[in-house]
């Protein structure tokens, strides 16, 4: 898991880095992408511990450059982080269970597709009541067709 430090530099370098293109970086830019000021050495420890949690994929690194690219991972981490600065502005509940009892992430909705999630509610159950109804109807000429044929068995063998 990342520190708060780690996870600042990180969106700070995804922000700089546009996709997951390998760039060579000198420590000074590295650590120009951190929100404070911080070492070099410290810097470096932070830049090392996403390395190490997969977030950073380093080709080499001496003691003025590194050359590295953010991966999928980091980029998930800035999304997550991203939406929950957005939440904690707008004071949404972000955060909640499904039916199984995990975790889930939610992301806020705009009215547009709260109108289109209501439509598709309203077709699912116009959706089960359709069959509902078909299904009432099949069971009773079903039935009527057997009951017919055995009275129709019960003419010819008697």
């Amino acid at each position: 898991m990342l520190s708060e430090n780690a996870t600042k530099l990180l969106i700070g370098l995804c922000n700089k880095i546009n996709g997951k293109e390998y760039v060579i970086y000198s420590w000074d830019e590295v650590a120009k992408a951190n929100e404070e000021e911080l070492p070099i050495d410290e810097i470096k420890e932070i830049f090392e511990e996403a390395r190490l949690n997969q977030c950073l994929s380093q080709k080499y690194k001496d003691d003025d450059e590194v050359c590295f690219a953010v991966t999928d991972k980091a980029l998930l981490i800035k999304q997550d982080y991203e939406l929950i600065k957005k939440a904690e502005v707008s004071q949404e509940k972000l955060i909640k269970t499904d039916e199984s009892g995990n975790s889930v992430i939610v992301l806020p909705k705009t009215s547009h597709e709260v109108a289109q999630i209501q439509k598709l509610e309203k077709k699912k159950l116009s959706f089960r009541l359709g069959a509902f109804i078909y299904g009432i109807l099949g069971g009773i000429l079903g039935g009527g067709i057997v009951c017919g044929i055995m009275l129709l068995i019960q003419l010819l063998g008697a």
